[in-house]
C-alpha cells in the first residue's frame, strides 16, 4: 500500500501543474504554432472548459465501470493527450489535444483523493493525506516555475511532454496496486437535464472571461449565469438520480469547509500575481516563476507536520491561523506594494502564503470528509472537486471585473487632478522643461504614470478586500464541529 501514498498524489499533481504550467508559456506557444494573442487564451480556457465538463461524470462513470477502472483510464489518456500537445504543430490541433487533456483530467483529482481515503486505514490515512495535501498547495506553484524555466531555455513543446514519464510512471504503478480495488458498478440513470444545464452554464462563464477586456459591460450576462447556476441547484435538489447529490451540504462540516475552500481558491487564483509581475513591474519569465515559488517551501517540509498536529490541536486552531496570515499577506500587499516593493518583499509574502495553505489545507479536507462514510466518499469528492473547479472560473471573472472596475475609477480620478491647463500639469511642465522635454513628451510621460498609479491602485483595493474576506473566513471556520480527542 505504501506505493499508493505517492503515485496517487503524483497523479493528482500532474494535472493541477498542468492547469498553470501553460500559463507562462502562452507568447511562446501562440508565436511557435501562429496564434494570435487572442486565441491564445483558448490554449488554458479548452483545458479549464474541458475539465470543468467532466467532474461532474465521475460519480457517474466511477459507478458504471468502478472507480479504479476509471482512473486509471482517465491517467492513461491523460498522459497520451499530453503527449499530443507536445508534438502540435498548429494551433487547432493543440486545442483538440487540450480539450482531450481536460477531459481526462476531470475525473484523476476526485478519484485519487477518494481512493486514498477507502485505501489507507485511519491511522495511515492522516500521513497519506498530508503527502496528496501538499502535492496540492506546491504543485500549482511549480507550474510556473517549470513553465518560465521550460520556455526561457528549451522548446515550449516539453510543458506538454513533461508529464509522458510521470504518467507512464503513475500508471504502472496504479494498475499493480489499485487495479482489482472498487469493483462494485451499478447501472445508475444519466441526468441528462442537470448536465445539459451544466454545459450551459460552462459555456457562459466562458463567454464573460473572453468578453472581459473587451470593455464591454457584462453584467447582465453574469446575473444570468448566477440564475442559471441557481436554476440547476435546484433542479439537483427537487429530483432523484441527479448527476451530483446535493445532500452532502447538509453536512455541517462538509458545507462549511468546502465554502472555506470555495472562496479560498476564489481569491487565491484570482489575485492577479503573474500578470501583476509581468505587466507592473516587467519582469520576465523566470523571475515571475522563480519569485512565486516560495509558496512551495513551506508545503514540502510542513505538510506532515501539519497532519500529525491534527492529533493534538483542535483543526479549527490551525484552520483559523491559516486564514489569520493569509489576511496579514494580502494587508501586507495592499499596504506596502507599491513604488516601494522589492523582489525580497514579495518572495517574503509567498513564503508565508505556503505556510498558510499548509495550515489550512490538509486539516480542513480531514475535517470536511470526517462525517463522511466510504460509500459515499467518490460522490463527496467529486462535488468538491466541481466546487473548486468553479471557484477558480469565479475568482478569474470577478476579479477580472473588479480589476477593471477600479482601474476606470482611478484612472478617471488621477486624470481629473492633472490635465494640460492646470495647476498640477504646469507645475510637472516647468520641471521637465528644464529637463529638456517639450510639452507632448511631458503630457505622454504624465500618461504613463498615471496607468501605472492606477494599476497599483487598483490591485491595491482588491489585496484590501482579500485581507476582508480572509479575517471573516478565520471567524467563521468556528463553525465546525470541535474535533474529538
Amino acid at each position: 500500500m505504501k506505493p499508493l501514498r505517492f503515485c496517487l498524489p503524483l497523479s493528482a499533481f500532474m494535472v493541477i501543474m498542468d492547469s498553470t504550467i501553460a500559463n507562462v508559456a502562452l507568447p511562446a506557444i501562440a508565436g511557435n504554432i501562429g496564434a494570435s494573442q487572442s486565441q491564445s487564451a483558448w490554449i488554458i480556457s479548452s483545458f479549464v472548459a474541458a475539465c470543468a465538463l467532466s467532474v461532474p461524470l465521475t460519480r457517474w462513470l466511477a459507478l458504471r465501470i468502478g472507480e479504479s477502472h476509471l482512473f486509471i483510464a482517465a491517467l492513461s489518456v491523460f498522459t497520451l493527450s499530453s503527449c499530443g500537445c507536445g508534438v502540435s504543430t498548429n494551433f487547432l490541433m493543440l486545442i483538440f489535444f487540450r480539450v482531450i487533456q481536460g477531459i481526462s483530467a476531470g475525473p484523476i483529482i476526485p478519484l485519487s483523493q477518494s481512493l486514498l481515503l477507502k485505501l489507507y486505514k485511519s491511522d495511515e490515512k492522516r500521513d497519506a493525506l498530508a503527502i496528496w495535501s501538499m502535492t496540492a498547495v506546491v504543485a500549482p506553484v511549480i507550474g510556473p516555475v517549470i513553465g518560465g524555466i521550460i520556455t526561457s531555455y528549451y522548446a515550449w513543446n516539453f510543458v506538454f511532454l513533461i508529464n509522458l514519464p510521470l504518467g507512464i510512471l503513475v500508471v504502472v504503478m496504479c494498475r499493480k496496486t489499485i487495479s482489482n480495488t472498487s469493483k462494485n458498478t451499478q447501472d445508475k440513470k444519466f441526468d441528462f437535464t442537470g448536465y445539459l444545464l451544466i454545459c450551459l452554464l460552462v459555456a457562459l462563464w466562458q463567454y464573460i472571461s473572453f468578453r472581459k477586456n473587451s470593455g464591454n459591460d457584462n453584467g447582465f450576462l453574469v446575473i444570468i449565469s448566477l440564475l442559471l447556476l441557481l436554476f440547476f441547484l435546484i433542479s439537483q435538489m427537487c429530483r432523484k438520480n441527479t448527476l451530483l447529490d446535493l445532500s452532502f451540504f447538509l453536512n455541517r462540516n462538509y458545507a462549511i469547509g468546502t465554502l472555506c475552500i470555495f472562496f479560498s481558491y476564489i481569491i487565491n487564483f484570482g489575485s492577479l500575481v503573474p500578470s501583476t509581475l509581468f505587466n507592473i513591474y516587467n519582469y520576465d519569465l523566470v523571475t515571475i516563476g522563480l519569485l512565486c515559488s516560495p509558496a512551495g517551501i513551506a508545503p514540502l517540509f510542513l505538510s506532515k507536520l501539519s497532519g500529525r498536529m491534527c492529533k493534538y490541536v483542535d483543526s479549527r486552531i490551525l484552520i483559523s491561523i491559516s486564514f489569520l496570515i493569509f489576511a496579514m499577506c494580502y494587508y501586507w500587499r495592499a499596504c506596502y506594494f507599491s513604488l516601494g516593493m522589492t523582489p525580497l518583499m514579495f518572495a517574503s509574502s509567498q513564503f508565508f502564503i505556503g505556510i498558510a495553505s499548509t495550515l489550512f489545507y490538509i486539516p480542513l479536507t480531514e475535517k470536511l470528509f470526517s462525517d463522511i462514510s466510504k460509500d459515499d466518499l467518490t460522490a463527496a469528492t467529486t462535488l468538491r472537486q466541481l466546487c473548486r473547479t468553479l471557484s477558480t472560473a469565479f475568482g478569474t471573472i470577478l476579479t477580472s471585473e473588479l480589476w477593471n472596475n477600479r482601474l476606470f475609477f482611478h484612472t478617471s480620478r488621477l486624470s481629473e487632478k492633472v490635465y494640460a491647463g492646470s495647476l498640477e500639469y504646469e507645475n510637472f511642465y516647468q520641471k521637465f522643461k528644464l529637463l529638456g522635454l517639450n510639452q507632448q513628451e511631458t503630457l505622454l510621460y504624465i500618461r504613463d504614470q498615471i496607468s501605472f498609479h492606477s494599476k497599483l491602485l487598483s490591485l491595491n483595493d482588491i489585496y484590501w478586500l482579500d485581507a476582508g474576506i480572509f479575517l471573516f473566513l478565520a471567524c467563521f471556520t468556528w463553525l465546525l464541529t470541535p474535533t474529538k480527542k
